[in-house]
């Protein structure tokens, strides 16, 4: 499966690690959090538990090849105690983006 682990701290991204096969460029470390990003809603103070959810992928790449109306899907971990959260990225099979990359590789 192609994806991608990212981990925020404070709302700022501090490292992400994605699978070789994962052919998209994610957002620099040091970045703010995006706002319609589930990471956000977390630091915000909207969110508890894990959840999952489609986001726009210019919430997580900064790619141009991408269009900024496709979407990825989200798995947001809270990390409360540390301040921080994980976000797991996959593409949705058979979504633009997943049609996109099959074309890359």
């Amino acid at each position: 499966m192609v994806h991608a682990l990212v981990y925020s701290h404070k709302d700022r991204i501090k490292w992400f690690h994605s699978t070789p096969d994962f052919p998209f460029k994610l957002i620099e470390p040091g970045s703010q959090v995006r706002p319609e990003s589930g990471a956000h809603e977390f630091f915000s103070g909207r969110m508890r538990a894990p959840e999952t959810e489609e986001v726009s992928v210019d919430c997580w790449l900064e790619d141009g090849r991408v269009d900024t109306e496709w979407t990825i899907r989200e798995i947001t971990i809270p990390m409360p105690s540390y301040k921080s959260v994980l976000s797991v990225l996959w593409i949705v099979p058979c979504s633009k983006l997943d049609f996109y990359a099959a074309e890359e590789g």
